[in-house]
C-alpha cells in the first residue's frame, strides 16, 4: 500500500489572495495554527514540554498553551510554505534516547481491521468480534477541524489520501508501545502494520501527510529520517500545491490571543 498522494490533484484548490493585494508583511517568519481559530505569527519556532507548547509573540512575549489548542503539524507545513519552502520548518529535535533507540517492526502485533478513519491518526479497528479505537504511535498529522477551510486542507488532504491507501485493503496488525501508553480520549496507542508489512505511521510521513510526534517513540529516528526525505523531495503537503493554500490562509485567517491579527508575509520565490 501506498499513500501516494495522487489524490491531492483530483482536490480543488481554494483560489489564493494575490501577495501584491496584502499589506505591510509580518517580522517573523513562523506561524502557529490555532485549532478553532486562525494563524499567528510567532518568532523563533516552538517548543514542547509537559503537554504545552511554548512559543515567543513577535516583540519577545514568552508564551507556554496547552499542546491541545494547536495544530502542529499544520504550522509546520503552513510556516514552510509561506517561507517559500527554503528553510526547514520549526521541529522539535529528536531526543538522544530515542534516536539510538530506533527500534524495528519486530515488536509481535495483534491482526486485526481497520472499519473507519476517525482522522489520520486515530483508526477504529475490529479485532475478533470487537471494535475499538486505537491511536497511532508516533504520528502527528494535521487536523481536519478549523475555522477557516485553507486552514483545514491539509488534514483533509491527508486523510483523503490515506483513505483512498486503505481502500483497497484494511487488514492491519497492532502493536502496543512500550511501555503501553494512552492518548487523552483513553485510546490505546499503538504501531499499526498494514497488511502489505509496511509501517502506516512511517508511510504517511514518507508521503508528507505528517511529522513525528515528539515524545516517547522507539521508533524516532527512524520517522525523522523518512520526514527529511519527505521535506527534500516536496512530497504530498510539502509540495507546491499547498502553497497557494497556505497563502490563501494567510490572507483570511484571524490571529488569536492577545497578538491580534497577523499581516500576511509578502510571497517569497523558492521550491521546487
Amino acid at each position: 500500500m501506498n499513500f501516494d498522494c495522487r489524490s491531492l490533484r483530483r482536490l480543488p484548490l481554494l483560489v489564493a489572495v494575490l501577495a501584491s493585494c496584502w499589506v505591510a508583511p509580518a517580522s517573523a517568519d513562523d506561524w502557529l495554527v490555532y485549532l478553532g481559530g486562525g494563524l499567528e505569527p510567532i518568532e523563533g519556532g516552538w517548543d514542547q514540554r509537559q503537554g504545552r507548547v511554548i512559543f515567543r509573540k513577535v516583540g519577545g512575549t514568552l508564551v507556554s498553551i496547552p499542546y491541545a489548542d494547536v495544530d502542529l503539524a499544520t504550522s509546520a507545513f503552513v510556516t514552510w510554505q509561506l517561507n517559500g519552502r527554503m528553510e526547514v520548518p520549526p521541529r522539535g529535535p529528536v531526543p538522544e534516547a530515542d534516536a539510538v533507540a530506533d527500534g524495528g517492526d519486530e515488536t509481535p502485533c495483534v491482526k486485526g481491521r481497520v472499519t473507519a478513519l476517525i482522522n489520520s491518526e486515530t483508526l477504529e479497528v475490529r479485532i475478533g468480534g470487537e471494535a475499538e479505537s486505537v491511536h497511532v504511535a508516533c504520528l502527528d498529522a494535521p487536523d481536519t477541524r478549523h475555522r477557516f477551510a485553507e486552514l483545514g486542507w491539509f488534514g483533509r488532504t491527508a486523510l483523503s489520501s490515506i483513505e483512498l491507501g486503505l481502500r483497497k485493503n484494511n487488514e492491519v496488525c497492532l502493536a502496543e508501545t512500550s511501555p503501553p501508553q494512552r492518548d487523552r480520549e483513553g485510546h490505546r496507542v499503538v504501531y499499526v502494520t498494514l497488511a502489505s508489512g509496511k509501517d502506516y505511521a512511517a508511510e504517511v510521513i514518507a508521503g508528507g501527510l505528517g511529522l513525528l510526534r515528539l515524545g516517547p517513540c522507539e521508533r524516532a529516528a527512524r520517522y525523522r529520517r523518512l520526514e527529511d526525505s519527505a521535506i527534500a523531495a516536496e512530497r504530498g503537503l510539502w509540495g507546491a500545491r499547498g502553497e497557494k493554500v497556505a497563502f490563501a490562509a494567510a490572507g483570511n485567517s484571524i490571529a488569536i490571543g492577545a497578538g491580534g491579527v497577523g499581516a500576511p508575509p509578502p510571497r517569497r520565490m523558492g521550491g521546487g
